[in-house]
């Protein structure tokens, strides 16, 4: 089962966003989820000879949108788009570096963040030292009462 396919069962969701992967079971999963469309195909044929004569069929025909290979091998550019009671889209992948606050990343140049630790917040009642021999953890399975 693909990770598409798990998230769609463990998450409701009414859009779903495609960025690219490499597992096969997601491009097909995809390549289900765009459907297929009408393409109308002509044959011609012609005989030649002292009675020579031509002849042109028509007919219907299913196709994937896209097919497991063309979902693998779709530019890195693009996205794919679902929206619930919509066609799906095709878009452009917005480039990031070309955003005007690039500048205050770490990628546009800007210093590394620094996280601290905000006293304001933190509370000292929460701190919890494990003791080098572990004498003060407590191991837990799945059989141990937690709640006595």
């Amino acid at each position: 089962m693909s990770f598409c396919e798990r998230m769609s069962r463990s998450l409701p969701h009414d859009t779903f966003l495609y960025l690219g992967g490499n597992e096969q079971a997601t491009h097909e999963y995809i390549s289900k989820m765009l459907g297929k469309e009408t393409i109308d195909i002509r044959t011609r044929g012609i005989t030649k000879g002292q009675h020579g004569s031509s002849s042109t069929n028509y007919q219907n025909a299913g196709r994937e949108l896209l097919t497991l290979d063309e979902v693998r091998l779709l530019d890195n550019s693009n996205a794919l788009i679902f929206i619930r009671g919509e066609k799906p889209i095709m878009d452009k992948k917005f480039d990031i570096l070309s955003h005007p606050n690039i500048k205050f990343t770490e990628d546009g140049g800007a210093e590394p963040y620094k996280h601290s630790k905000n006293t304001d917040i933190t509370r000292d009642d929460l701190s919890f030292t494990v003791s080098e021999d572990l004498s003060n953890v407590k191991f837990i399975d799945e059989n141990t009462e937690i709640f006595k």
